[in-house]
């Protein structure tokens, strides 16, 4: 018979917020990160749920970067920043494990999700597939899929009466980074059961209408300097959704071109960020030396100066550096000819992943 677990308790609205990749301890455990996470979280998130009353998350997986180990300072921005204040507010947190909270890629029975937050009595963990009534509506929950519980999930599959479906699903055809198509993972007919599928796992928010992720709800890399973020309401009882957008941006880029016009800048909002500047055109070397000076007393966390005019070499052969690093090799592999270009994309993006996770 088909898992099903009950909640009651939580409230007659049948909105509730889902979030998803927090991945707590970015950037190996940057306090700049820290500080940014928190900005979102006390001014976007929390003043959200109080004024709408909400009581019930949904987390669809990945809540700490690391798989394998936690930092001190990490561990404890989770307690006091995030899972504190919930408890206070009265609401009731479903954690749905994500490829990195567990510990081996072939199961999903060590995992940092249990053993650090379970105790909490607002909170509930999944490991297994299982339908959950939530608000007098149920819907499906699928954690990470490996080795150990894929089985599981085809048996859960078949028998499930959910057309709402939450987890941390890979599927193939969908966008690893912009423009980049994952080539691994389930079929998409293996949640076809499902009328509406919400997951987390790939960081950029997009959709076929059917299948949504939901991109992560602030800045994580230099590949999200253009993408909104931000946080999704649903509608349990028609699968509607709502985006809210976080304003917050950590990363910028800055284009000086002062054949065109010299930017008007507001220093403070670079305060602890990742800036790349891109001078194009400088006709006007003290404007310019006036504007890098005031961004190097503005505390920014990293400045990257890049002066695109390179006279001795042809434009078509110039690498845009003022793209991120998985973007301007996915162009050159455009380039290629007779390789699997999706493939390869594919393999440089994983490559990418384990050695910022590293």
């Amino acid at each position: 018979s088909v898992s099903v677990r009950r909640i009651y308790g939580e409230g007659l609205l049948s909105k509730v917020v889902l979030l998803n990749d927090l991945h707590f301890g970015l950037k190996s455990d940057s306090p700049v990160f820290r500080t940014y996470i928190k900005s979102f979280l006390e001014n976007i998130l929390f003043p959200y749920i109080q004024k709408n009353q909400i009581k019930t998350i949904i987390f669809l997986g990945d809540f700490l970067d690391k798989r394998k180990y936690v930092n001190i300072e990490t561990l404890r921005f989770s307690r006091t920043e995030f899972f504190e204040p919930l408890q206070k507010m009265g609401v009731k947190l479903h954690m749905i494990l994500g490829n990195h909270d567990v510990v081996f890629r072939n199961t999903s029975e060590v995992n940092s999700t249990t053993e650090l937050y379970s105790h909490y009595h607002n909170v509930s963990v999944y490991s297994e597939p299982m339908d959950v009534t939530i608000n007098g509506n149920t819907v499906a929950f699928v954690p990470w899929l490996n080795d150990d519980n894929m089985g599981r999930f085809k048996e859960f599959a078949k028998k499930t009466k959910s057309t709402l479906c939450f987890g941390h699903f890979e599927i193939k055809g969908y966008q690893v980074l912009r423009g980049i198509l994952s080539e691994t993972g389930i079929d998409k007919s293996e949640v076809a059961m499902f009328h509406k599928v919400y997951s987390g796992h790939f960081h950029q928010k997009h959709d076929d209408g059917r299948v949504f992720y939901l991109g992560t709800q602030y800045d994580m890399t230099f590949a999200d300097v253009d993408e909104r973020k931000g946080f999704h309401v649903i509608d349990l009882s028609n699968g509607d959704l709502e985006f809210i957008q976080n304003p917050y941006k950590i990363f910028h880029r800055i284009i000086y071109d002062d054949s065109v016009s010299i930017p008007v800048l507001n220093y403070e909002t670079y305060k602890d960020c990742y800036v790349k500047f891109v001078v194009r055109k400088k006709n006007k070397p003290k404007e310019l030396d006036k504007i890098l000076d005031r961004l190097y007393s503005a505390n920014l966390a990293e400045l990257n100066i890049i002066e695109e005019v390179d006279l001795f070499v042809d434009p078509k052969d110039m690498v845009d550096q003022t793209q991120d690093t998985v973007s301007i090799i996915s162009k050159e592999i455009d380039s290629m000819i007779d390789v699997n270009t999706d493939r390869l994309k594919t393999i440089i993006n994983e490559l990418y992943n384990e050695s910022y996770e590293l």
